[in-house]
């Protein structure tokens, strides 16, 4: 038996993807929105905010 108390490579993989995956759907979901409320956005303020 392996030792518990040390990661086999499948924990390290589902590791990464519990903090990956959450963190790419929140990115994809800041830059659709951006990209939605640039093209509504025609004052410059509204497009100076969208830059950053």
């Amino acid at each position: 038996m392996a030792n518990p108390l040390v990661p086999t490579a499948l924990d390290v993989v589902f590791m990464i993807l519990w903090l990956v995956v959450p963190v790419g759907i929140v990115i994809g979901v800041a830059l659709l929105v951006r990209r939605r409320s640039a093209r509504r956005t025609t004052s410059p303020e509204g497009d100076a905010l969208t830059r950053l």
